[in-house]
């Protein structure tokens, strides 16, 4: 069968013509083919958003020294972090995991401030609800990346802290705010344009 024998405009504009007449007689599936998979589309996206846009953190400050309440203040001047209770005990800050009163639980270890002005590794401990992996990672990210910059700041202010120059470049090449939304709607174009049919 050549090429001209299976295709054929004129049976193409037949068909085109028999279901815009069946689109005409029912309304309902004029909806069904238009607003409907637009409307999953957008829903859909925003469902699977995954930036964190309000952390609600508890802190475990064991150390109490002028250098981790500069930390907790670094991390609460970002309007996404909101220092919602200082905890004492692991088992209060697993209650308000599971009670969903927090996101995480910032652990800071007795000797941090003195290990940073030695310049020492001063670490912190991240308790990061895990119930939605994808939102944690975001979690466990941006603290990483907050404390990082408060360790920087820390060194450029003369707090005693010996530190080699970082430069960490990130580059995306597509979605560069890496908004989730962005990266979402292309993938879920193809799912909701096959749910109506």
């Amino acid at each position: 069968m050549t090429p001209a024998r299976w295709f054929s405009l004129h049976r193409l504009l037949a068909i085109g013509r028999k279901e815009l007449l069946h689109i005409i007689r029912d309304l309902r599936n004029l909806f069904l083919v238009t607003i409907s998979p637009a409307f999953l589309l957008f829903l859909l996206a925003y469902i699977f958003s995954f930036e964190v846009t309000r952390l609600d953190l508890a802190v475990m400050d064991m150390d109490r020294s002028p250098l981790s309440r500069r930390y907790l203040e670094s991390l609460s001047s970002s309007r996404e972090v909101v220092l919602t209770y200082s905890v004492d005990s692991y088992e209060f800050a697993e209650e308000l995991l599971v009670d969903g009163s927090a996101n995480a639980v910032l652990v800071i270890p007795p000797g941090f401030g003195e290990a940073i002005n030695r310049g020492r590794p001063a670490p912190v401990q991240a308790v990061v609800d895990g119930a939605d992996p994808l939102v944690g990672r975001e979690v466990v990210n941006f603290l990483a990346a907050r404390s990082s910059a408060f360790v920087l700041a820390a060194g450029s202010q003369g707090a005693g802290v010996d530190l080699q120059p970082v430069e960490i470049r990130t580059r995306a090449w597509y979605n560069a705010g890496l908004e989730s939304l962005l990266s979402m709607v292309p993938g879920l174009m193809s799912i909701v344009l096959t749910m109506p049919t």
